[in-house]
């Protein structure tokens, strides 16, 4: 077993079993889940629903530039079957497997896959940033306050952004083959970025996509909080999108919900009402994902029988 697994699962019973822990000694956390109505979970499988859809959609359009025909169906099912493997391993297992089926079925070289997968952090980071600086005027105007940490860690992110989008072309050398492989996924993503309607379509998709997020996040509040604002489940959400640096535990368990209490607390909502509506998102998750997880990747690998 590699190091990092270890260290992935290591983490995920660390967590899982602090979340076990604190959720004994607050069990009104678990009292609130047991209030959801009928309704809110409908609501809420539909949100995600939405959301796994776009994010078919962004995988999609990110595969353009190395494939001339595709079928959307395909990236959709991808997209529940990735999304299910994060779900249950550590360090996104998902990717893995959306590489090895693009490589399959399109015969989609490894290095175009990296520069597509880099470029979609690209565009996440960057619509993250301009959605929270958005909701950061909107705070500013209100009297609010929130983290200055997190302001300046979203321009540095909003710049990095920029950078990458507008970076001028690298040359790599190919006296090795870890040169030769950054030069290739260099060439992709310069594929991806210098196509300037495929960007702003990632734009928004991706920006829709953050959007259904900040709605999930609202309606799991209103159950515990029926006065919470939209603003600042977005604020919430936004600044959770970066739990993705430190992605090691399944669909960032423990991590997400850590930058939802760092973004909370200067707003006001307990520590308390944040992890019971991380509850209520994860529970539901779990509900569609076990679901339509496996029978997406069953229908994958037929797919790839077929071919064969």
């Amino acid at each position: 077993m590699k190091i990092k697994n270890i260290i992935g699962i290591f983490l995920t019973i660390l967590v899982v079993g602090s979340a076990g822990v604190f959720l004994y000694f607050h069990q009104d956390i678990l009292q609130n889940i047991k209030n959801v109505s009928p309704q809110v979970i409908l609501l809420l499988t539909f949100l995600i629903l939405s959301s796994l859809f776009c994010n078919g959609l962004v995988l999609q359009q990110l595969s353009r530039p190395f494939i001339a025909h595709t079928h959307i169906f395909d990236f959709i099912l991808l997209s529940f079957s990735a999304s299910f493997l994060n779900l249950i391993t550590p360090f996104r297992g998902g990717a893995g497997f959306r590489a090895w089926y693009m490589k399959k079925r399109y015969n989609l070289k490894y290095a175009d896959y990296a520069a597509s997968l880099f470029g979609n952090y690209v565009i996440v980071f960057l619509m993250s940033s301009i959605i929270f600086f958005v909701l950061f005027f909107s705070f500013f105007r209100s009297s609010s306050i929130i983290s200055l940490s997190f302001v300046i860690l979203f321009f540095l992110v909003f710049l990095l952004g920029i950078y990458f989008i507008l970076m001028p072309n690298s040359q790599f050398s190919q006296k090795n083959s870890i040169s030769r492989g950054l030069g290739q996924i260099a060439h992709g993503w310069n594929l991806i970025r210098l196509n300037h309607k495929l960007i702003m379509v990632l734009c928004i998709l991706t920006g829709i996509n953050i959007g259904l997020g900040i709605l999930i996040l609202f309606v799991a509040l209103s159950v515990i909080m029926p006065s919470v604002l939209l603003i600042n489940a977005g604020y919430m959400y936004t600044t959770s999108t970066l739990a993705v640096f430190l992605n090691i535990t399944p669909d960032s368990i423990g991590i997400t919900e850590t930058f939802y209490i760092l973004s909370s607390r200067s707003i006001g909502i307990s520590i308390e009402n944040v992890l019971s509506a991380s509850v209520i998102i994860r529970a539901v998750n779990i509900l569609v994902l076990f679901i339509a997880g496996p029978l997406s990747k069953i229908i994958l690998l037929k797919n790839i029988s077929r071919k064969s």
